[in-house]
């Protein structure tokens, strides 16, 4: 707020403006705020895994009941008044996530047991670095950004109490 001549504050109103890209840019005083539209889709899938170097119980094969939360993130709508319609996203997405991760061990590439299981025929998933929440979550990201969905943020709950979320910054 802004003192008037006679000391009693005054309320300042918001302003709003179009810049050059559409993006609709609130300001309130000095501080501009970017108008966004957002939307998340869920996912739910069954993995396996282990922590390589871990000192506790995730050190040993156990499974979780994954739930991913992708969201998108846009300044303008299409045509039909969306950011992006679920139908394609859950397609795309959990077409992959079924084909790929789904009921599948996920382990670390150097993990001592893959050769192990490739011999017995078992549908692993192979990361660079631990199966940890957060590889989960940049992992998502990283698939959703490559399919070229306007992907802001990612959260992965690997139980109903643990969660790790990946961005990236925008402007």
């Amino acid at each position: 707020m802004t003192a008037r001549r006679d000391n009693k504050p005054r309320r300042r109103e918001p302003a709003f403006c179009k810049d050059q890209f559409t993006k609709i840019s609130f300001f309130w005083g000095s501080v501009a705020f970017h108008l966004s539209y957002f939307i998340s889709r869920e996912f739910v899938f069954c993995y396996g895994h282990r922590l390589l170097n871990h000192g506790g119980k995730c050190a040993r094969l156990h499974g979780h009941n994954g739930r991913l939360i992708l969201t998108l993130r846009s300044d303008t709508l299409d045509g039909q008044g969306m950011v992006l319609d679920f139908a394609e996203l859950k397609n795309a997405i959990d077409d992959w996530i079924q084909r790929t991760i789904d009921h599948t061990m996920v382990l670390h590439q150097d993990d001592s047991l893959v050769p192990v299981l490739q011999e017995q025929g078992e549908p692993l998933f192979l990361m660079d670095g631990n199966p940890t929440a957060e590889n989960f979550a940049r992992l998502f990201f990283k698939l959703a950004d490559s399919m070229n969905y306007p992907v802001c943020r990612v959260q992965f709950w690997e139980t109903e109490k643990c969660c790790a979320e990946y961005h990236e910054e925008w402007e």
